[in-house]
């Protein structure tokens, strides 16, 4: 329905207007509250502010440099008038601008990176909890997409749609509506899983564009909602979070409970065998195991998506189209499957991560 450059495009304008928005809110709220200003002697300069930040700036130039190229006059340009011609739709934001991003980060970071092998190992063993949750979702939402699209999901929306007397604005409040109460207790990523596709499906059913119903619901999504599993004690005033334990994972609590397993030995009739190898036992090796498969599958990743990067840059700088298609075509594949791949086993280690020993109470 839409490229992904006119959804960057389209995010870009989105943000633009959200920071104007809130900037005028700001001053909107400073002036009725009586706010006072800063003291001058507390401002640092323009001019000094860009100089010390401007490593940090350059960082935006991974994803302004591939927007240029792919979408814009430029890119109309590289199609019609130079030897690239198509090939410059084989350029695909979605590894170009987190590999720039990284690069630029590095070079503007480079004073603070590790040095030895050990300290990289220790930088991408912090990784890992950080794919624990979107690295999966990722992975099984495109899968749960593509089944839905196979079974006809778009198709049979329409025809309810065409059934129901109901307008564009009545269903873009209530897509807006559902859409930011599940991103309330939920991550951006978890909301568009759940409830991303049919949410866009039911606006385009009702004739809304759909470049803005995929910007629409992105901004939708991205409300800053309450803490997840969080209540609030009314009698007392004060937050209460439950039984620990309680919101956990069941394969969580088989991991981390070192008493549940011969309660489940017990409760299916079998005795445990305390010299047989249990799960906790298991636990750190399959943990190491998975930890060591995670940064190998990231390290790849990384490298091949670099090595796609630069030889379609190298393409694009000499004109020499059959370099940007065939990068493309060799690598594009394998750094997906890589990406896929260190992201489940994120999630996989995260489970296995051994629990902290918790301090003891007077």
């Amino acid at each position: 329905m839409v490229t992904t450059g006119q959804v960057y495009l389209g995010l870009l304008i989105a943000g633009l207007y959200q920071i104007l928005l809130r900037i005028g809110l700001v001053t909107y709220f400073v002036r009725r509250d009586g706010i006072p200003k800063v003291d001058e002697h507390d401002l640092v300069p323009m001019r000094t502010s860009l100089r010390q930040g401007a490593g940090a700036l350059t960082i935006f130039l991974g994803a302004l440099i591939p927007i240029v190229l792919t979408v814009g006059p430029l890119a109309t340009y590289l199609t019609e008038s130079t030897p690239l011609g198509d090939a410059v739709g084989d350029i695909s934001l979605l590894t170009w601008i987190p590999i720039l991003i990284i690069g630029f980060s590095l070079i503007a970071g480079r004073d603070r990176l590790p040095r030895t092998v050990r300290d990289w190992s220790r930088l991408l063993d912090g990784a890992l909890p950080r794919f624990a949750t979107i690295g999966a979702l990722l992975f099984f939402a495109i899968a749960a997409s593509e089944i839905l699209g196979r079974l006809g999901l778009a198709e049979d929306v329409n025809v309810i749609l065409e059934s129901l007397p109901v307008g564009s604005a009545v269903m873009v409040v209530v897509v807006g509506l559902v859409v930011t109460l599940v991103a309330g207790p939920l991550s951006s990523t978890a909301t568009l899983t759940a409830v991303g596709q049919i949410s866009l499906l039911a606006l385009v059913g009702v004739g809304v564009d759909p470049l803005l119903a995929i910007i629409a619901i992105l901004v939708f999504a991205s409300t800053e909602g309450p803490p997840s599993r969080l209540r609030l004690d009314l009698r007392r005033g004060e937050p209460d979070r439950g039984t620990a334990g309680e919101h956990l994972p069941a394969t969580h609590r088989l991991l981390h409970d070192p008493d549940l397993p011969d309660r489940l030995s017990d409760r299916l009739g079998r005795p445990s065998d305390p010299g047989g190898m249990t799960v906790l036992a298991l636990k750190p090796r399959t943990f190491g195991v998975v930890r060591a498969l995670f940064k190998i599958g990231l390290v790849c990743c990384l490298a091949l998506g670099a090595l796609l990067v630069l030889g379609q840059m190298a393409g694009v700088l000499v004109q020499r189209p059959e370099w940007v298609t065939g990068a493309s075509d060799l690598l594009f594949v394998p750094s997906v499957g890589a990406a896929a791949a260190f992201g489940v086993l994120g999630f996989i280690g995260n489970y296995l991560t051994p629990q902290e020993p918790e301090p003891e109470e007077d």
